[in-house]
């Protein structure tokens, strides 16, 4: 059988085909457009109207880019609207299969059409790139959609097979089991697209924005991006629309109190789909450390918040000094002073906001380490875009270093029981230093709950969870 992956950058040529009889699709199916602010004129009685007066439903829509837009029924009937150009269809012609969805030339004086065999039908300036007419598919193609250049395209099938035509990148496919695929858009530069399923459930690849996940309870029919902040707009079988704003990319950088919080942070972030986080953390290592992932990541993550936590390692080969030495004292302060503004130069002038992560204290009391974390608590007075959380003192008993806290009211209560009758946890590790309760070596994961693990990253997510939020996605019906 054809494995529609195999099938990537292969185009072959398609045309007209006879079939015998029109079969009749849901309404809505496949619904592909370029741009989404006309979407609330295809409310569902204005589509179940159409569809009750044609030979096939609508199946697709696409925005001319000189003002108005077009429809398309599964016969291949184009309707124009609000002054779109009308230059063909294949109303009056007999397919093999139904029209599953249309997509406009960067002109406005063209389109596409596409069926549900891959046939591609051109019509103005729209030029033929290939086709999977003449291919064997595992499951029909649902959508398409155009690269800016107007030079290419991409098909998708149910099962999120895709196939690049001219200049139209792969950047990547659902998983197998994310089926069954029903639309795709992309992205305005054309290096990449977002893909959706009848759940709702959006896959972005390339240099498409991950968004938050779809309310469930309702079949998707089909999607478009919005234009700027990478936004998608999805439109349900019955005409209902919800818009799904882009997650918050958040990149963390770290050493081994960031490494011990990551799990408990990155729930907290991540629940409901709200952020995508990079993780960058490892045991021992310093602000210096990250530097060439921190360049690479500025361009190839993009992060809207960046989290640094380092609380004054100096055992790597980037805090040596001269002679081979690892700072200490005052030293190793002015050092840290001096990592931390160079990262600040490389985040600052991309919009990011960067919040400093101040460690708790340690059992033996370091007036290096407090320096360290007073320094980054005056970095909001020097830079834009810049926040102090103070998480250490989530583990922290008024300021001074402590192994036990009351436990919360929501975890489980592993540790002792106070004089008082509290029932306590542990939150700092048997060194003074880290978390997890027991002793563990290297970089080994606490093999137990570890109350101050969680405290510490549910104290560096707080800062997050604080900045302006969209509204979570709810269905609508637009009139």
């Amino acid at each position: 059988m054809f494995d529609t992956v195999s099938a990537i950058g292969r185009g072959i040529a398609s045309h007209p085909r006879k079939r015998s009889s029109r079969p009749r699709w849901g309404a809505l199916v496949g619904v592909v457009v370029l741009a989404s602010s006309c979407l609330a004129q295809l409310s569902a009685p204005t589509a179940a109207a159409a569809a009750a007066a044609l030979n096939g439903p609508i199946v697709g829509m696409a925005i001319a880019p000189g003002g108005g837009y077009w429809t398309v029924g599964s016969d291949g009937g184009v309707f124009t609207h609000q002054g779109a150009g009308f230059y063909g269809s294949t109303g009056a012609m007999h397919l093999n299969r139904p029209v599953v969805g249309m997509a406009a030339t960067p002109s406005g004086h063209g389109y596409w059409l596409v069926a549900a065999d891959g046939g591609i039908f051109t019509f103005g300036d729209a030029g033929f790139s290939g086709s999977t007419g003449a291919m064997h598919l595992n499951r029909p193609v649902v959508g398409m959609a155009a690269t800016p250049s107007g030079r290419g395209y991409w098909l998708v099938a149910a099962d999120g097979g895709i196939f690049t035509f001219g200049d139209a990148g792969f950047g990547g496919r659902p998983p197998a089991a994310a089926q069954p695929v029903t639309s795709m858009s992309a992205t305005s530069t054309g290096g990449g697209y977002w893909v959706t399923t009848s759940t709702g459930t959006v896959f972005a690849f390339g240099d498409a924005r991950p968004v938050e996940a779809a309310a469930p309870g309702r079949a998707v029919a089909g999607m478009a991006a919005l234009p700027g902040d990478g936004a998608v707009r999805l439109v349900s079988t019955d005409g209902a629309s919800t818009v799904l704003p882009p997650q918050l990319r958040v990149a963390v950088y770290g050493n081994s109190l960031a490494s011990e919080a990551a799990d408990p942070f990155m729930f907290v972030l991540t629940v409901g789909g709200k952020a995508a986080v990079t993780l960058r953390v490892y045991p021992g290592t310093a602000i210096c450390d990250w530097f060439a992932t921190m360049r690479a990541d500025v361009a190839a993550v993009r992060p809207d918040v960046v989290v640094m936590e380092f609380s004054g390692n100096s055992f790597t080969t980037c805090m040596l000094d001269s002679h081979g030495q690892p700072p200490v004292g005052a030293a190793l302060v002015a050092r840290y002073d001096a990592d931390a503004n160079l990262a600040m130069t490389l985040w600052n002038p991309t919009g990011a906001t960067v919040i400093w992560t101040g460690a708790p204290v340690d059992r033996v009391p370091s007036d290096t380490a407090a320096a360290i974390t007073d320094l980054y608590r005056a970095l909001p007075a020097q830079w834009s875009r810049t926040e102090f959380v103070d998480a250490g003192a989530a583990v922290e008993d008024n300021g001074r270093f402590t192994d036990t806290l009351p436990c919360l009211s929501w975890e489980p209560c592993t540790g002792p029981v106070a004089v008082n009758g509290t029932r306590l946890n542990v939150v700092r590790a048997p060194d003074g230093v880290h978390f997890c309760p027991v002793t563990v070596s290297g970089t080994t994961p606490c093999p137990v709950y570890s109350s101050g693990a969680v405290r510490f990253g549910l104290a560096m997510a707080a800062p997050v969870l604080a900045l302006p939020q969209p509204p979570s996605p709810a269905w609508v019906f637009e009139r």
